[in-house]
């Protein structure tokens, strides 16, 4: 029963934000269905920043719609706050004479307010009708089991919550034949903006440590705030009136959306799939191979995550080669430990690659036509991001381009031993804006022909290329 889960919660929290100064801005419309928006700020936001927003959304709404902006004292948004918030709203509308089952709640998280909004809908989901993601993402379980529907609505201009983390949560739910997925993007649209960042829906700047992370973002903010809200407003049609038209246009601009992210889903994909494969290290060691032509297709190359096995190659009686790599993938790691604040995914910082020299590889494919330009590991990172970068979308490249921020690859540190090539990382050092990167290699003695590589991965590239490179 709506109303009824948060009265006992908001007793216990009742020294929380539930008592709060929060704007409760009073509907434009009086001859409609009632809609209630709940707006938590991001962390250190004041929520006076969210007022045009609050009023534009209500403008675009054909309900009679109450925007309320949570006033969270400057803090970060808790689970534990929310049912405070919640009953402190639902008090003041039955002042106005309204019960619960008279109008839609929709809880709205900016940034990282969004987690926390996410986990209430899914610890008490009769309480809300719908959540929407400004700026954030699922980070809690899947699209397709999520008890409520979801927007998700963020900028490719955001350097806080970055479209490479949008493009790790559609890999996690939209499978790679996207048309079997047109029912979910409907119930819950995931939009990415061109042009919008992170402050993007507010009249003022958003707390250092955020706005130094941040794009510039293209839009100017009335424009962006328009943009954002008529996309709310379509998603509260479809989810309050069940609107076919309403759902297609989500799915419209959802679709627009995964042609954006293609090129750094596909990056993600080919850097390692759902079965430990890499068709990346693969790629690396047909180019290091510098076997060209035909003969090419004599190499059959199969590369794996498996610290622990040397790379095999054995010789087929038809005359091809049959070659097992194995790497190391090697994340950073993050010391968050606050339990309501999980950390987004780990970034994967560099590969630990174990390759066959050409020197092998041309001996065993002797009379075939041999070349090519890659020779190192510096090589082979240098042409990631030569894919990389082509891969990328017009946009993108353009606005790569303009900022002059290239990538520059020094010769390769060669270690001594095994043990000193396994503790030197690979280095990436951002230098006036340019990026260098030295890899680090080490010939193996023991076992003939084979070469040991960091590699850049290219997901690091597209990091650099879509955000990075433009802060």
């Amino acid at each position: 029963m709506k109303g009824g889960v948060s009265l006992l919660l908001y007793l216990i929290s009742a020294l929380g934000v539930g008592n709060g100064r929060h704007i409760f801005m009073s509907p434009l419309v009086t001859r409609a269905r009632t809609v209630v928006i709940v707006i938590l700020p991001e962390t250190g936001v004041e929520n006076t920043l969210y007022r045009q927003f609050g009023e534009t959304i209500q403008k675009r709404s054909p309900y009679r719609t109450w925007s309320v902006i949570a006033d969270l004292h400057g803090k970060a948004a808790r689970l534990e706050d929310i049912p405070a918030i919640v009953w402190s709203v639902r008090d003041r509308l039955r002042e106005e004479g309204f019960t619960a089952d008279q109008y839609d709640l929709f809880l709205a998280g900016h940034g990282t307010s969004g987690l926390p909004v996410q986990l209430y809908a899914s610890i008490y989901p009769a309480e809300v009708d719908g959540i929407l993601l400004f700026n954030s993402y699922l980070r809690q379980g899947q699209i397709i089991t999520f008890p409520v529907p979801i927007l998700t609505i963020s900028g490719d201009l955001d350097g806080v919550t970055r479209i490479t983390q949008i493009a790790d949560m559609l890999i996690d739910n939209i499978s790679e034949d996207e048309n079997e997925d047109d029912s979910l993007l409907q119930m819950s649209p995931i939009i990415v903006i061109e042009g919008v960042n992170h402050g993007s829906i507010l009249t003022g700047e958003l707390p250092e440590y955020f706005k130094t992370a941040d794009v510039n973002s293209d839009l100017p903010i009335d424009r962006a705030i328009d943009k954002i809200s008529d996309i709310t407003r379509t998603f509260l049609v479809k989810t309050v009136d069940n609107d076919s038209g309403s759902k297609l246009s989500l799915l419209k601009e959802s679709r627009k959306t995964l042609t954006l992210l293609q090129p750094i889903m596909e990056i993600k994909r080919m850097t390692l799939d759902s079965t430990l494969k890499s068709t990346w290290v693969t790629y690396a060691q047909i180019w290091l191979s510098g076997i060209l032509g035909p003969n090419s297709a004599k190499m059959h190359v199969q590369s794996y995550v498996n610290r622990n096995l040397e790379p095999a190659l054995m010789e087929q009686l038809d005359g091809s080669v049959t070659i097992f790599t194995f790497s190391e993938m090697v994340y950073s790691k993050d010391d968050v430990t606050d339990d309501d604040m999980p950390p987004a995914s780990p970034r994967l910082m560099e590969i630990k690659s174990k390759l066959f020299k050409a020197e092998r590889v041309q001996a065993v494919l002797s009379n075939s036509s041999v070349g090519g330009s890659i020779k190192s590991c510096r090589d082979i990172n240098y042409a990631s991001f030569v894919y990389t970068y082509h891969l990328a979308q017009n946009i993108t490249r353009k606005r790569f381009d303009r900022t002059h921020s290239g990538i520059i690859f020094h010769e390769d540190i060669v270690a001594r031993t095994k043990s000193e090539w396994e503790q030197q990382k690979l280095l990436v050092e951002q230098r006036d804006n340019v990026l260098h990167v030295t890899s680090v290699s080490w010939t193996s003695t023991s076992s003939e022909g084979i070469v040991y590589c960091k590699l850049l991965p290219p997901p690091r590239i597209t990091e650099w290329i879509y955000v990075d490179s433009l802060l």
